[in-house]
């Protein structure tokens, strides 16, 4: 059906792939036009995501983006029923196996980036836990940031309680999501893990350990749990916290999905 999902015009879509082409090329100036032509389709959401990321500051990216995740509701709407968005509807929870669904879903994926890069993370987190809600198997890739950004947004309790959703033993044997992407946001727990959890990390990713590390410190300060995050983390990938530990900067652009670490603390 296309990577418009089956409605976005040929037209609309020719005009977004030279629009593109342009753009890998480094010629963004050149690709205007094609994208204004693009997006006199309404349903072309790609062309308003590659548009975004071609304007002069933050504000007007999120507004572009704004834009088109309004017409993406509105159009799930047309195609789903006025319950595509209602947790007791039908379709919340399934939308990436709804191929009509992806584009509205890439716009929410570039509203994470630019509300991230503009330091608003509320929203950012509030971004991601929505397409969580929306398609719990992540196949947008968004869990790795979530925790960490949720850390920046304050809120170092549903930090830990989303990754502690991904660990529980039945989501990691069986591969399914937890409730709601992992955002149901249940009180965390200061339980520490056995010795066999400690010394079974395959299935871990880097930024869930290094996440929770933080997390628990921020709630609990020195603990066992705080220790073995850290151990996990440091087995798993040693390069961020060698970093940490030569104190060097953060990148400051996101070039690649980044691994979110700030702490005020020295004892950290």
């Amino acid at each position: 059906m296309g990577v418009g999902g089956g409605t976005v015009s040929r037209e609309a879509q020719r005009n977004l792939d030279k629009a593109e082409d342009l753009c890998r090329r480094k010629k963004p100036e050149k690709a205007i036009p094609f994208l204004l032509k693009a997006l006199e389709d309404p349903n072309n959401l790609d062309a308003a995501v590659q548009m975004a990321f071609l304007m002069p500051n933050l504000d007007m990216s999120v507004s572009v983006l704004d834009g088109a995740a309004q017409r993406g509701r509105e159009h799930m709407v047309r195609i789903f029923g006025p319950q595509a968005f209602d947790d007791e509807g039908s379709t919340v929870g399934h939308f990436w196996g709804l191929i009509e669904t992806r584009p509205y879903m890439r716009v929410l994926q570039a509203l994470v980036r630019t509300t991230f890069e503009k330091k608003d993370y509320a929203r950012s987190a509030d971004t991601i836990i929505e397409t969580l809600r929306l398609c719990p198997g992540d196949n947008m890739g968004q869990r790795e940031w979530l925790g960490s950004i949720l850390l920046k947004a304050g809120r170092p309790a549903d930090a830990l309680s989303f990754i502690q959703a991904w660990l529980q033993p039945d989501v990691v044997r069986t591969g399914n999501p937890p409730p709601r992407g992992g955002c149901a946001f249940p009180p965390p727990s200061q339980k520490p893990f056995t010795q066999q959890q400690v010394d079974n990390v395959d299935y871990w990713e880097g930024a869930f350990a290094y996440t929770g590390a933080l997390a628990v410190f921020k709630l609990w300060g020195d603990c066992e749990l705080a220790r073995q995050f850290l151990f996990i983390a440091a087995k798993i990938n040693p390069h961020v916290l060698q970093k940490i530990l030569a104190r060097i900067d953060q990148p400051s652009e996101c070039d690649v999905p980044l691994l979110i670490i700030e702490t005020d603390s020295p004892d950290f």
